[in-house]
């Protein structure tokens, strides 16, 4: 009786650390899926800040008030939570034209000059799109910040499909492979 009960005594002990919660280690893959979030995260601000980079650039750069590119930080309404948001001059006053055109009728002094924002956007957006790309063209740098941009972009995208288990991007699996070169 002895023997059986220094037995279960023996067992106690060397399972007591299972019992009070001891946490076996995590398996390696867990430990391999946060580091490559935080390097998800990591690269995602370095895609963002080259964003601002060429942006930067390009309002030294450009000669028309209008089309400079302004970038705000903003939470919604009863959140904490920010983005981003870049975008021209110009479409910012037609916004700006809109709502003031909406509350005008609101307090019923309408006004027939009000354009809606999205067809004021709409009708500046080609003159703008050719303005940036006629600025960039006429600046190395501005392509080069641009290169910079689309290749962390590119590289974004391929560690978020991977991250999250996805297939390969739309744009990767339309492309067909490179023929192989002679050996």
């Amino acid at each position: 009786m002895k023997t059986i009960l220094g037995n279960l005594l023996l067992s106690c002990l060397l399972f007591a650390p299972l019992a009070q919660g001891a946490e076996p280690t995590p398996p390696s893959d867990q430990v391999v899926v946060q580091a490559t979030r935080a390097n998800l995260v990591r690269l995602g601000e370095e895609v963002k800040k080259a964003e601002y980079r060429f942006y930067q650039r390009y309002n030294e750069l450009n000669t028309k008030r209008d089309y400079a590119i302004k970038c705000t930080t903003e939470a919604r309404p009863n959140s904490r939570f920010t983005n981003s948001f870049c975008k021209p001059v110009f479409q910012t006053k037609a916004e700006e034209d809109e709502s003031r055109t909406f509350f005008m009728e609101l307090s019923r002094q309408y006004s027939a000059a009000g354009v809606p924002a999205p067809i004021a956007v709409a009708a500046g957006r080609p003159a703008y799109q050719k303005h940036v790309v006629e600025v960039t063209t006429h600046s190395p740098e501005l392509a080069r910040l641009l290169g910079e941009h689309n290749k962390l972009l590119k590289q974004y995208e391929a560690l978020y499909y991977r991250v999250n288990g996805l297939p390969q991007s739309p744009a990767e699996t339309a492309a067909p492979a490179a023929p192989a070169g002679p050996k």
